[in-house]
């Protein structure tokens, strides 16, 4: 006798179900890999935060209010110098030139501000606002001359780190050698160390600049365009995409980012110091290649940015706070940067074998 055979509405013979089959026993390994990958360096920022609020030579003060406004408030240059960064790197670019940028457009934007008697500008003195757009401006247009010389096949690292060194001997010869200290606008001045509901204002200003840069990378055609040329350029340059035009994009905006963090540089210590650019560099590098091993492994993104450096933020500040010598801050540093490039590397790799 032949077994009966349902039929479903449309005619067809209805298929017996099929049992799913159980579950491998790798794939819970392989899920709990996968969240250490996304979230570990989040879990390992809280239990930093708890081992130095509970630590007895650190308890007293590491979680007080005031040491965290400081912590935070000490990001925000680093945080928007960190995005000028990621733009170029999502491309496959280095722009050794940000904290260069950082530097002299914080010279310049408190030589505007305050009437400095300066070289080319003479003692002009503009509006606060009027003077952020002509500082942003002029980061945009040190942007544009790396993105032309990258443009032009010289290395990228070549490129900017000869930028850096040109901006540092011009912020020199601006300056004299001296700070910027008098004659910035109260208005500044009280920017730098205003709070609102108790965060340090600069602080505000760069997570709202990281939120536009976020939404720009993830919610734009520009995003995708760079995140497709930063995985294959090739491959994006044989369905459409504008390569050169789009990495150029990326060191106009990182430059002009730059600046945007040497307006709040200066706002944030009251006068505008010719110091060494490379002294943002290696933080800012640190802190964006961390977050490149978080949230989206593999990936610059700008959540893990902000993870990132916040990671090496409290690992400094709690260390200092328990008395260490002043040597451990750049050898941290550096260390973070080392691990962080090889773990962004492996994963990056593992990425595009996936794909």
């Amino acid at each position: 006798m032949e077994p009966s055979v349902s039929v479903t509405v449309d005619g067809r013979p209805d298929r017996p179900a099929v049992p799913a089959a159980p579950p491998r026993a790798g794939s819970a390994l392989t899920a709990l890999v996968r969240v250490a990958s996304t979230y570990g360096l989040v879990v390992l920022l809280l239990a930093l935060i708890a081992f130095f609020g509970l630590h007895p030579e650190t308890s007293d003060t590491f979680l007080t209010a005031a040491n965290w406004r400081t912590l935070i408030g000490s990001q925000a240059v680093l945080l928007v110098t960190a995005l000028a960064f990621t733009l170029p790197l999502i491309a496959g670019e280095y722009d050794l030139s940000s904290g260069g940028v950082v530097v002299a457009c914080g010279v310049l934007f408190a030589g505007l501000v305050s009437g400095y008697d300066a070289p080319i500008v003479g003692s002009v003195r503009l509006s606060p606002i009027v003077a952020l757009l002509v500082t942003v401006g002029v980061g945009a247009l040190i942007g544009l001359v790396n993105g032309v010389l990258v443009g032009l096949e010289v290395p990228s690292l070549i490129a900017t780190l000869g930028t850096t060194i040109v901006l540092g001997g011009l912020t020199t010869w601006y300056t004299g050698g001296q700070t910027i200290s008098t004659g910035l606008p109260r208005a500044v001045r009280d920017l730098g160390s205003a709070t609102w509901f108790g965060v340090p204002m600069p602080a505000v200003l760069a997570l709202v600049v990281a939120l536009v840069v976020w939404y720009v990378l993830t919610h734009t055609p520009y995003g995708r365009r760079l995140h497709a040329i930063g995985s294959n350029a090739a491959a994006a340059q044989l369905v459409g995409i504008r390569v050169r035009r789009v990495v150029l994009a990326s060191f106009v905006l990182g430059g002009g980012l730059a600046a945007c963090a040497g307006c709040l540089l200066t706002a944030r210590q009251g006068s505008g110091v010719p110091a060494n650019g490379l002294s943002f560099v290696l933080p800012a590098l640190a802190g964006t290649f961390l977050g490149a091993t978080v949230i989206r492994p593999g990936q610059y993104n700008v959540i893990g940015t902000i993870v990132g450096l916040l990671f090496v933020a409290v690992s400094v500040n709690g260390l200092n706070l328990m008395g260490v010598d002043v040597w451990i801050q750049p050898v941290f540093n550096g260390l973070a940067l080392i691990v962080a490039v090889l773990l962004s590397g492996v994963l990056h790799r593992r990425m595009a074998a996936r794909t």
